[in-house]
């Protein structure tokens, strides 16, 4: 199955301070939705049934991870990517459920380069999912989700400096260098350097570009 092609695919944008040159960007390529509240994206989700949300963690009447984890109780769930330069609230979204976090600011190509790697996925879990249910093998279904990431790795070798535990997850770069990792215990988030064996593990999952735009 491939992707959804792109003028097909509605996306829900959610964030009151987005940039409009964001927004003109975005609508070249995809059906966008706009919401500037809790209240209307959680609605918008349920009428349009988007194939990914971008969102921002701080919203001005609540909890905005309620978006991401409504999202992914839905039969098919949107990708979820959040885009913020609050990085304290980073662990919580990736506990929520989110697919990828862009941190801000960011180039208009970065972002269309992480929604489309995020809706490459989609479209792969849909698939499986469709041809797991009609084989009905529940075994292999279970193994499938267990390696559903998104653009979030999870590094079990990695210690967090706060509290020392492993399996740091990285959700973005500063650099081809410098990794943002995130420890979900302690919800403490730090900036790395990229070692030897995550700079392998990186190029073969992904080209040594998941972060970034190809080139």
């Amino acid at each position: 199955m491939t992707p959804e092609p792109h003028d097909h695919v509605s996306i829900l944008l959610v964030d009151p301070s987005r940039a409009d040159g964001t927004v003109a960007s975005l609508r070249q390529r995809f059906k966008v939705v706009e919401a500037a509240t809790v209240v209307a994206a959680l609605k918008a989700l349920n009428l349009v049934r988007p194939s990914a949300v971008v969102m921002e963690l701080t919203l001005p009447d609540g909890d905005a991870l309620a978006i991401c984890r409504e999202a992914k109780r839905h039969p098919a769930p949107a990708a979820v990517l959040v885009t913020t330069a609050a990085t304290d609230n980073v662990p919580n979204a990736l506990i929520a459920g989110c697919d990828g976090v862009l941190m801000k600011p960011f180039p208009p190509n970065l972002l269309h380069t992480r929604l489309a790697r995020l809706l490459h996925q989609r479209a792969l879990r849909v698939q499986q999912k469709t041809w797991l249910q009609h084989k009905k093998l529940s075994h292999l279904k279970e193994r499938f989700q267990a390696t559903q990431t998104g653009t979030n790795l999870i590094w079990a070798e990695t210690y967090c400096p706060s509290c020392r535990l492993g399996h740091a997850v990285s959700f973005d770069a500063t650099s081809h260098r410098r990794l943002w990792f995130a420890c979900l215990v302690c919800r403490h988030v730090w900036i790395a350097k990229v070692d030897g064996s995550q700079r392998a593990a990186l190029r073969n999952l992904s080209g040594a570009n998941l972060y970034f735009s190809p080139g």
